[in-house]
């Protein structure tokens, strides 16, 4: 039987006044055989092609989703290798040699109401008036495998809720529960009006296991958002080709990230929205330590900064008025001087380099923990300057224990999230390229390359259209270096 975890998150694609449809699960990559031989309506024996992976008590998906005769049927007998199966005599209709046999995991949906955004759910009443008879699974209508998808109209009393939700069930387990969709149906800028309109227009529909499958079309939506994101322009400031940054992308951050003691590098992780670039200050607008404004700098001036400059952590917790202290590596530092802990100067007079041990220590006036930094040849104070390398925003000097608690706040081009279901909105504003973009890829999926060169340069067209009248805050990434000759490189 399967578990939650096995089974799909549903997807409501639609919901009209009463009507809520749903649609099927993706079966494309289920375990899937073909009928030997013909059976019968009512039929109980059934011959297939292999009938490895099947079991007693598998559900069988008999044709094609989509098709009107295609039904399930119930293995009711324990399986030998081989071609025989016996099912249950619930089937309505005959089937011919070679229609398609799939082993199903979702049978039912459940449908609910709420009255907020992934508030508690409430399973809709009439759902659960159909109990238990033949295959109808209690608190559940059935997937209508004869249909694109399967619609359920709720009576008078299960239209009150703000949002509705749905979960596949096999009759035992649920699956996780799909997006919360308000009543008054999809938002306007939900992926899933592109998807019917491209679907529409090249004159296809979307089958569960077939050329234009929806886990196709939630890829190449995808797709669409990495083109367009991802889309490189000849920067109308200098002249050269970079990766555009659009003005949806725009994004801040005030207080994700703040400074801690004596440390220069953050995390780009720790930002409320992932960045576009975590390689270069590409994609940062500006950048300010508490009120100060930051000025952007290569990270090769950053290395200049930090040349002679040694770095490394505290290895054991360290006492007030300690003699000696350990740490992780001090083959760097020298052999007797001073270096830095939090607010402490401290002093020492030998460095055992083998076991990390400075001895003769002098100034240890507080307690630090394991992993604090220690540092030598640089004094903490104020930043003023950053770079980002590596995922990772580095400052120009250490913080000081004065500007401890102070926050690094953003301006920057976010990353945007990827579309993991249908209901799904976009923020890219130019949507209506999506249809483009799909028209394109159905007609190639479907053969027709010579239909989908001419739609693709469509897409390329109101793509750069769009490109040319979009613009964007010039990023702190924008000028690293200045040649005399006038070049400059990013």
């Amino acid at each position: 039987m399967a578990t939650a975890k096995l089974l799909q998150k549903p997807s409501i694609i639609n919901i009209t006044g009463s009507t809520i449809r749903v649609a099927h699960p993706d079966i494309s990559g289920y375990t899937k055989t073909y009928l030997r031989a013909a059976i019968a309506a009512a039929g109980v024996t059934a011959s297939v092609a292999d009938n490895n992976s099947l079991a007693d008590n598998d559900w069988l998906l008999v044709g094609e989703a989509g098709d009107q005769k295609t039904e399930t049927t119930d293995i009711n007998g324990a399986v030998t290798h081989g071609t025989a199966l016996t099912v249950t005599n619930i089937l309505k209709f005959g089937h011919d040699i070679d229609t398609p046999v799939t082993k199903i995991l979702e049978r039912g949906i459940a449908i609910y109401g709420a009255a907020t955004d992934g508030g508690a759910l409430t399973l809709i009443a009439s759902v659960d008036a159909l109990t238990a008879s033949a295959p109808q699974l209690a608190d559940a209508t059935m997937i209508r495998w004869e249909n694109e998808y399967t619609e359920y109209t709720m009576i008078s009393t299960d239209t009150s809720y703000a949002y509705y939700a749905v979960k596949f069930t096999d009759g035992t387990t649920l699956s996780s529960v799909s997006d919360y969709i308000l009543a008054t149906g999809l938002a306007s800028t939900a992926i899933q009006h592109q998807v019917d309109s491209a679907v529409e227009m090249a004159n296809e529909s979307i089958t569960a296991d077939g050329n234009v499958t929806r886990e196709f079309l939630l890829k190449q939506c995808n797709k669409w958002q990495d083109a367009v994101t991802q889309y490189v322009a000849i920067d109308r400031r200098d002249g050269l080709p970079k990766v555009k940054n659009w003005p949806f992308e725009e994004t801040s951050d005030d207080s994700s990230i703040t400074a801690t003691e004596n440390e220069n590098e953050y995390a780009l992780s720790g930002l409320s929205d992932t960045i576009k670039f975590d390689d270069s200050n590409q994609a940062v607008i500006s950048m300010r330590f508490g009120s100060g404004i930051l000025d952007a700098i290569s990270p090769f001036e950053m290395d200049e900064l930090y040349e002679g400059v040694s770095r490394t952590t505290v290895k054991t917790a360290i006492t007030a008025a300690d003699v000696s202290i350990v740490l992780n590596s001090t083959y760097e530092l020298n052999e007797s001087g001073t270096v830095i802990v939090g607010a402490d100067t401290i002093t020492y007079t030998g460095n055992t380099e083998s076991t990390g041990t400075l001895t003769g220590c002098t100034g240890v006036d507080n307690g630090h923990s394991a992993g604090a930094a220690v540092w030598q040849d640089i004094n903490p104070g104020l930043p003023t300057q950053y770079t980002i390398f590596n995922g990772k925003i580095i400052l120009d000097k250490p913080v000081d224990t004065d500007y401890v608690g102070y926050a690094i706040k953003m301006k920057y081009y976010k990353k945007l999230s990827a579309f993991a279901d249908f209901s799904d909105t976009t923020v890219i504003p130019f949507y209506n390229t999506l249809e483009t973009w799909l028209r394109a890829r159905i007609e190639s999926r479907k053969g027709n390359e010579d239909i989908a060169v001419g739609i693709r340069k469509s897409f390329h067209t109101e793509l750069s259209t769009n490109a040319s009248s979009n613009f964007s805050p010039l990023t702190d990434g924008s000028d690293y270096y200045k040649f005399s000759n006038g070049e400059t490189i990013n």
